[in-house]
């Protein structure tokens, strides 16, 4: 009989131990962001400008080389909407899309955030 009941214990021990091992693995990442979250977080911080559309006339914007352009009083024959100019390069034209993807842009999507992909590793 005594052995029964050692066995029993034994057996409920064990399960109790696996339930906690298990309990373990499966919260091992909760409170931690995922990449997800990641990306979340920082292009919503990172977006900080309105649509360009949304701009009035004379707004400037930098793009990813450091130039700057500057919404025109120009409207263009395809769009119909003001577009975006640069002195150094006068036959240049933008539409409002190319400049919300500038950074801080409202549709602003870099090509790596590396503050999110060490969550991948």
């Amino acid at each position: 009989m005594k052995k029964k009941n050692l066995v029993l214990v034994l057996s409920i021990l064990i399960i109790i131990v696996l339930l906690g091992v298990a309990y373990f693995l499966l919260n091992l990442n909760s409170g931690s962001e995922s990449y997800s979250e990641c990306v979340e977080n920082f292009l919503a911080d990172a977006r900080v400008y309105n649509p360009a559309i949304e701009e009035p006339i004379g707004t400037t914007r930098i793009d990813e080389e450091g130039r700057v352009w500057t919404k025109s009083e120009r409207i263009s024959k395809y769009s119909g909407e003001h577009g975006w100019v640069n002195p150094e390069f006068e036959a240049s034209f933008l539409s409002n899309e190319v400049v919300d993807s500038f950074p801080g842009g409202a549709e602003y999507a870099p090509t790596s955030i590396p503050e999110c992909e060490r969550l991948l590793s």
